[in-house]
Protein backbone atom coordinates (compact mmCIF):
# COMPACT_ATOMS: atom_id res chain seq x y z
CA UNK A 1 0.00 0.00 0.00
CA UNK A 2 2.76 2.46 0.76
CA UNK A 3 5.20 1.29 -1.87
CA UNK A 4 2.15 2.86 -4.73
CA UNK A 5 0.15 5.29 -2.14
CA UNK A 6 -2.72 3.67 -2.06
CA UNK A 7 -5.47 3.46 1.13
CA UNK A 8 -6.26 0.00 0.63
CA UNK A 9 -4.71 -3.01 -0.60
CA UNK A 10 -5.10 -4.60 -4.19
CA UNK A 11 -6.73 -7.70 -4.05
CA UNK A 12 -5.29 -9.51 -7.03
CA UNK A 13 -4.75 -12.77 -5.51
CA UNK A 14 -6.11 -15.95 -6.75
CA UNK A 15 -9.24 -16.48 -4.31
CA UNK A 16 -12.26 -18.66 -4.46
CA UNK A 17 -15.61 -16.69 -5.33
CA UNK A 18 -13.79 -14.44 -6.87
CA UNK A 19 -14.86 -14.15 -11.14
CA UNK A 20 -11.43 -14.07 -13.46
CA UNK A 21 -12.51 -10.63 -14.65
CA UNK A 22 -12.54 -9.45 -11.55
CA UNK A 23 -9.08 -10.60 -10.88
CA UNK A 24 -8.58 -9.19 -14.73
CA UNK A 25 -9.75 -5.84 -13.27
CA UNK A 26 -7.37 -5.64 -10.64
CA UNK A 27 -4.14 -7.18 -11.57
CA UNK A 28 -4.55 -4.33 -14.59
CA UNK A 29 -4.83 -1.25 -12.10
CA UNK A 30 -1.53 -3.50 -10.08
CA UNK A 31 0.11 -3.21 -14.22
CA UNK A 32 -0.88 0.17 -14.04
CA UNK A 33 0.56 0.99 -10.80
CA UNK A 34 3.68 0.06 -11.01
CA UNK A 35 3.80 1.01 -14.34
CA UNK A 36 3.97 4.69 -12.84
CA UNK A 37 6.26 3.46 -10.44
CA UNK A 38 9.08 2.27 -12.68
CA UNK A 39 8.63 5.31 -15.05
CA UNK A 40 9.45 7.57 -11.51
CA UNK A 41 12.00 5.68 -10.17
CA UNK A 42 13.50 3.57 -12.49
CA UNK A 43 12.97 4.12 -15.88
CA UNK A 44 15.63 2.03 -17.44
CA UNK A 45 13.94 -1.05 -16.50
CA UNK A 46 10.95 -0.50 -19.24
CA UNK A 47 13.54 -0.83 -21.68
CA UNK A 48 13.46 -4.50 -21.50
CA UNK A 49 10.90 -6.35 -23.28
CA UNK A 50 9.92 -9.15 -20.88
CA UNK A 51 8.71 -6.03 -18.39
CA UNK A 52 7.01 -4.20 -20.87
CA UNK A 53 4.87 -6.96 -21.81
CA UNK A 54 4.38 -8.25 -18.04
CA UNK A 55 2.97 -4.44 -17.82
CA UNK A 56 0.99 -4.59 -21.13
CA UNK A 57 -2.86 -4.28 -20.17
CA UNK A 58 -3.25 -6.63 -22.65
CA UNK A 59 -1.53 -9.12 -20.83
CA UNK A 60 -4.08 -9.00 -17.88
CA UNK A 61 -7.07 -8.54 -20.39
CA UNK A 62 -6.76 -11.91 -22.13
CA UNK A 63 -5.57 -14.20 -19.00
CA UNK A 64 -7.26 -16.46 -17.51
CA UNK A 65 -5.86 -20.00 -15.54
CA UNK A 66 -2.31 -20.40 -15.37
CA UNK A 67 -1.67 -17.30 -18.01
CA UNK A 68 -2.96 -15.23 -15.64
CA UNK A 69 -1.59 -16.81 -12.37
CA UNK A 70 1.66 -16.61 -14.13
CA UNK A 71 1.13 -12.79 -14.39
CA UNK A 72 0.47 -12.84 -10.70
CA UNK A 73 3.70 -14.03 -10.28
CA UNK A 74 5.34 -12.09 -12.55
CA UNK A 75 4.45 -8.84 -11.38
CA UNK A 76 4.92 -9.33 -7.55
CA UNK A 77 8.51 -10.99 -8.48
CA UNK A 78 8.92 -7.08 -10.28
CA UNK A 79 7.82 -5.50 -7.17
CA UNK A 80 10.15 -7.49 -5.10
CA UNK A 81 13.27 -6.74 -7.38
CA UNK A 82 12.22 -3.03 -7.43
CA UNK A 83 11.60 -2.67 -3.81
CA UNK A 84 15.17 -4.59 -3.43
CA UNK A 85 16.96 -1.88 -5.74
CA UNK A 86 14.92 0.84 -4.13
CA UNK A 87 15.99 -0.49 -0.40
CA UNK A 88 20.07 -0.58 -1.58
CA UNK A 89 19.76 2.70 -3.72
CA UNK A 90 17.94 4.59 -0.28
CA UNK A 91 18.02 2.33 2.35
CA UNK A 92 16.55 5.49 4.95
CA UNK A 93 14.16 5.38 3.30
CA UNK A 94 13.01 1.22 3.96
CA UNK A 95 12.43 -0.08 7.20
CA UNK A 96 13.37 -3.71 7.75
CA UNK A 97 10.29 -5.85 9.44
CA UNK A 98 11.30 -9.30 11.00
CA UNK A 99 14.43 -10.61 11.47
CA UNK A 100 17.35 -13.07 10.12
CA UNK A 101 14.83 -16.01 10.33
CA UNK A 102 12.68 -13.82 7.99
CA UNK A 103 12.05 -10.68 7.34
CA UNK A 104 10.42 -7.87 4.57
CA UNK A 105 11.09 -4.53 3.51
CA UNK A 106 8.74 -2.12 3.15
CA UNK A 107 8.87 1.85 2.69
CA UNK A 108 8.83 3.66 5.81
CA UNK A 109 5.37 5.46 6.64
CA UNK A 110 5.35 9.31 5.44
CA UNK A 111 7.93 8.59 2.65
Amino acid sequence: MRLFDLSERLPYKQKRGRSVAFRREVMQRYQEHLRALAEREAPGILDHPGVRRALALSAAASARGKALKRLEDTLDGLTCALAAWFLWKEPERWEVIGDLNGYIVAPRAGD
